[in-house]
């Protein structure tokens, strides 16, 4: 049958029992869970297991509600809304990846004969989990910046193109720098690999948007002008434009 599955996951946990010790990190898991729980079935979700610092459930199971999906979705946000509150009550900073995918399964009764557990069994579940255990924290960075709108020249030759682009720094995953130059739009996009396996994809589909955008607009992409990409700046980052 189709559902939403979704897990979500308090991070640094291993990290957190050595720092803190059995008993705390008990405490912090505990306060986590309930949380996580409360919300997820206040959004129509059935709580299917819990799994050390992490819980699973499932969204249009046993009863069926067409949005099923969007009410996952609404869960994790509330979720990630709270852990602020959270954290300042148990004083220390508290971040959770979720995961969250819509698909089929078979549900069921699974496990001994004196012991068995209600729960789903499927790709979803598995891409679900892969899209909880993949996740990083990380900030994104926007910019906008007008440039000259009249020819620049350097050495004597004009300068055809204008790529910005943001630094990658701590924390930061991908930088998006957007300049207007003579008539045209360029972008930059700088990420890092790691956080950001598809970045060509989403410059492709940014790019598919801009000329979308100028079609809807009535302006031939780039104002009739030719594009062009920047390379590949290193391994592990990478810019288009």
């Amino acid at each position: 049958m189709e559902m939403t599955v979704v897990f979500a996951d308090l991070s640094s946990f291993t990290e957190m029992t050595g720092r803190l010790g059995a008993t705390t990190t008990y405490s912090v898991v505990d306060e986590f869970l309930r949380l996580a729980s409360t919300t997820l079935v206040s959004h129509g979700a059935l709580i299917d297991k819990y799994i050390g610092d992490a819980v699973m459930a499932l969204f249009n199971v046993p009863i069926k509600r067409a949005d099923h999906a969007a009410a996952a979705v609404a869960a994790a946000a509330q979720l990630q809304q709270l852990l602020p509150e959270l954290s300042e009550r148990l004083g220390m900073p508290l971040q959770a990846s979720i995961g969250i995918a819509s698909g089929f399964a078979r549900v069921g009764r699974l496990g001994s004969d004196d012991i068995k557990d209600y729960t789903a069994i499927g790709d979803v579940v598995n891409q679900a989990a892969r899209l909880q255990s993949r996740q990083r924290f990380f900030n994104l960075t926007v910019t906008n910046v007008p440039g000259p709108q009249f020819p620049l020249y350097m050495l004597g030759r004009k300068l055809n193109a204008f790529y910005p682009m943001v630094p990658v720094v701590l924390n930061t995953a991908l930088g998006i720098a957007i300049m207007s130059y003579d008539g045209k739009i360029f972008f930059g996009l700088l990420g890092d690999y790691d956080a950001m396996e598809d970045l060509d994809a989403f410059a492709a589909d940014l790019q598919s948007a801009l000329n979308e955008l100028s079609s809807a607009a009535g302006v031939p992409p780039n104002g009739g002008r030719r594009s062009g990409r920047a390379r590949p700046a290193s391994r592990r980052t990478k810019s288009r434009a």
